[in-house]
């Protein structure tokens, strides 16, 4: 931080930015009423559609694809980088004042003006991955409510019969398929 040099300007007032790991895209919360984003480090930037208000606060995941923005009465959340946006279920008579999130994006932290600290957390959907070395499918836990399905067609899906076995060196549900039973597709389902 010895040096500085203005990389871009936006012609409002910003109140608040934030930055993914990697420094391309960046998430600009504008007290204006809009939130802008960029994802060639400022170069461009596209005007986000979120209701006008004052924004805050604005926080991003590590890879900068989980956004959240707080205002005056509004905490919004976006999982592609700004491109759509959803509302949270949070009381609106509030005005919040800033918002963090954990480097996943799934622990979100939001406080209102009096010093109220509100916590949300989203339980990510598990990854299946499969190793082809020992015929492993994994998945991550937590990981409740999901069956694994096998097809050999993309079409008539059916459950795998075997339960799987939690592994707690690496934290994961896990099957050992059949050396009959590799060719197929697998997914994960909830009922």
């Amino acid at each position: 931080g010895a040096t500085w040099t203005l990389a871009t300007a936006l012609s409002t007032y910003v109140a608040s930015i934030t930055v993914s790991a990697d420094g391309t895209k960046w998430a600009a919360a504008v007290s204006s009423g809009v939130i802008c984003t960029s994802t060639n480090q400022g170069t461009t930037w596209r005007t986000n559609a979120v209701p006008s208000t004052r924004w805050n606060s604005i926080a991003s995941s590590a890879d900068g694809t989980r956004l959240i923005a707080c205002g005056l009465g509004l905490i919004y959340t976006s999982t592609n980088s700004g491109l759509n946006w959803v509302s949270n279920n949070v009381p609106s008579n509030l005005e919040w004042w800033s918002v963090a999130s954990s480097a996943d994006g799934t622990r979100l932290v939001a406080v209102q003006n009096g010093g109220g600290i509100y916590t949300s957390q989203i339980t990510p959907a598990p990854r299946l991955n499969l190793t082809t070395a020992n015929g492993k499918l994994s998945w991550t836990v937590p990981s409740t409510n999901f069956v694994l399905q096998q097809c050999s067609d993309l079409v008539a899906w059916t459950d795998v019969t075997n339960p799987p076995v939690f592994n707690p060196t690496n934290i994961q549900n896990e099957i050992t398929l059949p050396p009959t039973n590799i060719s197929g597709f697998y997914r994960l389902k909830t009922p």
